[in-house]
């Protein structure tokens, strides 16, 4: 089998480098036995820790440097953590709403590396490639924000944004709102 190293480089998500080991690994359990000729070769340039971990075939390596980056950046499955998306002044009421900006009670986390805010963002949405002209109005000031808060305060975390875009809903206020509690494909 012959793997794409670079493919490591490009790939997005929070869970990119752990899907990248896996499906090289698929790859790999399927070609022969060395015994019988079988070889893989990975080419070109990656992370040393995925790499080391292939070639050990030791995914627990990679997962341990995963939760030692996490534990540094404030990420998942360090700290709960939540997308709120939608328009951008829905998106700002909503977090604001909650206690996630300013001098609200969820605007901070305590990392090992000091405070930090607890909101990533916001930050624009592409539009969509295939957009109607009547649509284009709808996505244009589209954002997403990643909330971030202590696994002990999840459910609360939840319930509050539940709140804020029920909230949304019943007041009629315009624009999208939404969210997603452990959104893997979106941070």
């Amino acid at each position: 089998a012959i793997l794409d190293a670079w493919t490591s480089l490009y790939a997005s998500g929070i869970d990119a480098d752990v899907d990248t080991l896996t499906g090289w690994m698929r790859a790999v359990s399927l070609c022969a036995p060395r015994t019988r000729g079988g070889q893989a070769l990975l080419i070109g340039e990656s992370d040393p820790v995925l790499a080391q971990s292939l070639t050990l075939w030791n995914s627990p390596m990679l997962a341990r440097a995963e939760l030692e980056d996490r534990t540094q950046t404030g990420l998942p499955p360090i700290f709960a953590a939540a997308c709120v998306w939608g328009r951008r002044d829905a998106v700002t009421t909503a977090l604001r709403r909650i206690g996630a900006l300013e001098d609200g009670d969820m605007a901070s986390i305590d990392t090992v590396a000091g405070a930090m805010p607890s909101v990533l963002g916001p930050v624009p949405i592409p539009q969509p490639r295939t957009i109607d002209m009547r649509e284009l109005e709808v996505t244009a000031d589209r954002v997403k924000a990643i909330v971030r808060v202590p696994q002990g305060r999840r459910w609360e975390l939840a319930s509050r944004l539940r709140s804020a875009s029920a909230r949304h809903m019943a007041s009629r206020e315009p624009g999208e709102l939404r969210f997603q509690m452990d959104p893997k494909e979106r941070i």
